[in-house]
């Protein structure tokens, strides 16, 4: 019973260590390093990396024992039993130390490495002075390595975080890979030198990513080379000048840097002599591994070696610019709210809210709240390299622009344009489009902006058309149209039972706050129970509307058909017309009524008409030909909704006239 209680405890703690995301690459990088280590300097009696990457593994807060695995294979293959003595000594003295007092500092780990080397240095170094002075060497290099290490395997191994590299962490990194190139430079398979390689693709790396500042590496790189025996003196002067070259061609992407490089390397080769440059074989394998390094990986590199207080500027000031777009979401719904209390008052008597529209209320703001959230959470970056292509692109067409701000939200751009003149906004797409590479469409006007979207695959254009009954000024229907958020569009049209400036108020009130309230995020069924029930406590139980609403997706070519009492609507495709019908009660008559909802796919360039029942019944049985003929060979919408209307007004205007014709392009 016990054994069994010990292996259940020991598999509690085992297998959710192995499990983590980091273990597999904890265990790689470990070993590696370790294994690499131990092959730095191999062979020349010093060999003081592999004991430091065991220690840089330790203080890194890493797990040593994979670090101490590859050390030990690494020394036992090429016989360097020093540097495995070294190895195995200061991990035993570290967990007796760890057992005497309970924990272990980084000031101890390292005191521990030298206790270790200096106990090892009788055994292997005492022969003579010489070898007594490589003992010594071999213990100082040590030393110096651990703490250098530790930074540069916190850096490998947090790459994914993203997060901005000190210049310790920066001299680690460079450090780490300059004895990686070293440990390889001691292969040289059919005449290939993997050092060489890994060199290359690591100096394009680092122009691509640092520009200029790269040179240091490449002075760090050469020098490895030269120790591991792959380089002379002017190998440094050869590196340095082809990672300059590729730094300077960088502003044309990875292509450029990799460009730059193998052509100034070729040139050294024909002009100086083929013992300075990088050979051919060399030179095509590192540039085409470094082509092929995922983008997002060098992206994630730059954002880590930018110059910390400019990324913290930009940090900053994304963290404003979020805050500020928050801001205007919640002034929007203030402002609705207004308006529904401004209905409710419209009259000077206080009304009392009914408990279901209370709780049509709570639920949308609920969802809205929900919504912005999301916003907030979404994939949103500023771009402020495209910003300025924007204003260049505008300002080559002579448009001038207070400002350009594009945003990259869920792999989409948009645009916010301060034009002096607003005359010019569609050459301002055109142009914007131009400088971004895709296609662009005008979305929204507001103040003095002019608010930009990258285009869906589906647009809209609609024409309206109304008329009022014959012998009143005032039409009782209102049409609204909204373009809510995430690429849909709303047009609504409304009847208010009766004729003149009060069915109107009731129909342009539905309207509009029908309109506000799905702009804002609420859901389209809870703003419209919202609506009825507000309709039936403002009026006196004989004032209500009919609502026809059409929801259109323009990523997708969904439509919903959302009728409150309305007549039935019609899609015109390829000649044939198909009947949309419903059937509910209008709006404002009872608080438990429901409205009629239909979900159709729509296609290019089929034709949508919503129209009154003053409309349809002016039409009567001829509604069909009517729609075909004149919506089908109109050359607008607007022109469509003209026609039939005029084909409707034959007959004695005996009701108030709307109808609203809709494209899908």
């Amino acid at each position: 019973m016990e054994r069994t209680d010990v292996i259940l405890r020991a598999k509690a703690r085992f297998l959710p260590y192995v499990k983590r995301q980091e273990f597999k690459y904890e265990v790689g990088l470990l070993i590696l390093s370790g294994l690499f280590g131990s092959l730095v300097f191999a062979g020349g009696r010093l060999a003081p990396a592999g004991t430091a990457i065991i220690c840089a593994a330790w203080m890194s807060k890493n797990n040593p024992y994979y670090a101490l695995s590859g050390a030990l294979a690494g020394a036992l293959l090429f016989g360097e039993y020093a540097s495995a003595s070294a190895s195995l000594l200061y991990v035993g003295l570290s967990l007796l130390w760890k057992a005497w007092r309970g924990c272990l500092k980084k000031l101890d780990k390292l005191v521990l490495l030298i206790a270790a080397q200096l106990i090892a240095l009788p055994m292997f170094f005492m022969h003579d002075l010489n070898e007594c002075l490589l003992g010594l060497a071999n213990l100082t290099v040590s030393t110096v390595m651990a703490a250098i290490l530790q930074h540069g395997l916190i850096v490998v191994r947090q790459l994914r975080l993203r997060r901005m590299l000190s210049g310790e962490e920066l001299f680690g990194l460079c450090t780490l890979m300059g004895l990686t190139v070293l440990a390889l430079s001691r292969f040289a398979p059919f005449g290939i030198s993997p050092g060489l390689v890994l060199a290359v693709v690591m100096l394009e790396t680092a122009a691509l990513v640092k520009g200029a500042v790269s040179v240091a590496v490449a002075v760090a790189l050469g020098a490895a080379l030269i120790l591991g025996g792959k380089g002379e003196l002017l190998t440094i002067a050869n590196l340095s000048l082809c990672t300059l070259a590729a730094a300077s061609a960088r502003s044309f992407n990875r292509y450029g840097a990799a460009a730059g490089f193998c052509l100034c390397s070729i040139l050294i080769h024909f002009y100086v002599g083929d013992g300075y440059s990088v050979g051919f074989v060399e030179l095509a394998a590192g540039t085409l591994i470094f082509i092929m390094i995922p983008k997002r990986l060098t992206a994630a590199l730059k954002s880590q070696v930018d110059n910390e207080a400019h990324r913290m500027a930009r940090e900053i000031n994304a963290v404003t610019r979020v805050r500020s777009l928050a801001g205007e979401r919640l002034s929007e719904i203030s402002d609705v709210f207004l308006e529904v209390s401004s209905l409710f008052t419209a009259n000077g008597e206080k009304n009392s809210v009914q408990s279901g529209a209370i709780a049509s209320v709570t639920r949308g703001v609920s969802d809205v709240m929900k919504q912005l959230s999301g916003k907030l959470r979404a994939d949103c970056r500023y771009d402020e390299e495209a910003e300025a292509r924007v204003l260049l692109a505008l300002d080559r067409e002579g448009i001038r622009a207070k400002s350009a701000v594009v945003v990259n939200e869920d792999g989409r751009q948009l645009v916010k344009l301060h034009l002096k003149d607003p005359g010019f906004t569609d050459a301002a797409c055109s142009a914007a489009a131009r400088a971004l590479g895709c296609d662009l469409r005008v979305r929204k006007f507001a103040k003095e902006y002019t608010f930009l979207e990258e285009a869906y695959g589906y647009e809209v254009s609609y024409g309206a058309s109304a008329c009022p009954k014959d012998g009143f000024e005032t039409s009782g229907d209102s049409i609204g149209i909204r373009e809510p958020d995430g690429g849909r569009i709303l047009l609504m049209l409304s009847d208010g039972m009766g004729s003149g400036d009060e069915a109107h108020s009731v129909s342009a009130a539905a309207v509009a706050l029908l309109g506000d309230l799905v702009c804002i995020g609420f859901d389209i069924g809870i703003a419209l129970d919202f609506v009825n029930r507000l309709l039936i406590e403002r009026g006196t139980g004989d004032i209500y509307a009919t609502m026809d609403a059409f929801l259109f997706d323009m990523k997708n070519a969904s439509a919903t058909f959302i009728k409150f009492g309305a007549p039935a609507s019609y899609i015109l495709r390829g000649g044939s017309i198909h009947t949309v019908y419903s059937e509910a009660l209008p709006a404002g008559v009872l608080k438990e009524a429901q409205p009629a909802v239909q979900l159709v796919t729509l296609m290019h360039d089929d034709i949508v008409v919503l129209m009154t029942d003053g409309t349809a019944d002016a039409l009567g049985s001829d509604i069909h030909a009517a729609i075909i003929e004149k919506a089908g060979f109109a050359r607008t919408e607007k022109e469509a909704a003209d026609l039939l209307l005029d084909a409707a007004r034959k007959n004695e205007v005996s009701d108030d006239m709307s109808v609203i014709v809709i494209k899908i392009l």
